[in-house]
């Protein structure tokens, strides 16, 4: 028996889609290794890409509805072009074009970095110290997504900034210590941060060792615990990690660094409040 050219080429689009969508699952089995890596990468693209198509779908399902309704009389979508397989082709593309391009522009404009700016008087008589230039960070999730070439970037961004101080506001890992691409050479990179009172940082509620599947974390816990590889990344890359901590810099100021109010990683939901941190500072 013959099998029509439609049935083999949709069995093939079948298998294809189903061999993509393991990527996301597929890696967690690998040993580890850059092809591991590359297909762990690509499974965070795809589940990306498979919200945008669901996205689609639903807006199109909202239209037939809304149309259905009201009663709406548009002769586009009662016409036989909806009944017929160019119909149904016709709406394939528009839903894995727009899937596709949407996923491809958030591709690129994740790799863009943009500076905002930001002016803040504090009231407070600091000897000579008339300004300082505070450059802040967050969420950089080092992993899967972002490695060294765009750490360098970063760093190059920084540093053109001329700053007197830096701080890393939490998040600087995505959770696996395993998925960075040179542990090595990014903590050497962020060490060639340069500024007048050095850099410091607290930890977010992703710099806990869990495992990620397409991009989430899943067996979420206030107790997750830190790898202590973060830790040694963070001293060789030359950053003072505040936990629940103060410093005084230059005797000049304070620095206040608070445990994440999620997860900590310190396998506890304890944390000191704003009141304990700040009663013995001036």
């Amino acid at each position: 028996m013959e099998i029509p050219h439609w049935k083999i080429v949709s069995i093939g689009i079948a298998f294809l889609l189903l061999l993509l969508a393991s990527s996301i699952f597929l890696g967690k089995f690998l040993p580890q290794s850059e092809i591991q890596l590359k297909i762990l990468q690509f499974g965070n693209y795809w589940i990306g890409f498979l919200i945008y198509v669901i996205s689609f779908i639903l807006a199109c399902d909202l239209i037939w509805l809304l149309r259905s309704l009201l009663a709406f009389k548009w002769s586009w979508m009662g016409g036989p072009l909806i009944r017929t397989k160019t119909g149904v082709i016709l709406l394939a593309v528009l839903v894995l074009g727009g899937s596709f391009l949407s996923t491809l522009y958030g591709a690129v404009h994740a790799k863009k970095i943009k500076t905002s700016f930001h002016d803040i008087t504090i009231n407070k008589q600091v000897d000579d110290l008339k300004e300082m230039k505070v450059v802040l960070i967050a969420d950089l999730h080092l992993g899967y997504s972002v490695g060294s070439k765009d750490m360098q970037k970063m760093v190059d961004r920084i540093n053109k900034q001329d700053p007197d101080l830096v701080v890393l506001a939490g998040d600087i890992f995505d959770n696996e210590y395993e998925a960075l691409d040179d542990p090595e050479y990014l903590s050497e990179t962020l060490h060639q941060i340069q500024s007048k009172y050095g850099t410091y940082a607290v930890y977010g509620n992703h710099d806990v060792k869990e495992t990620l599947v397409a991009g989430f974390s899943i067996g979420a816990s206030k107790k997750a615990l830190r790898d202590p590889r973060m830790d040694e990344f963070m001293e060789e890359a030359g950053i003072t990690v505040l936990e629940d901590e103060s410093e005084l810099i230059d005797q000049k100021f304070y620095l206040v660094g608070r445990l994440d109010g999620e997860k900590n990683g310190r396998g506890t939901s304890k944390r000191k409040s704003i009141e304990e941190l700040t009663a013995d500072l001036d």
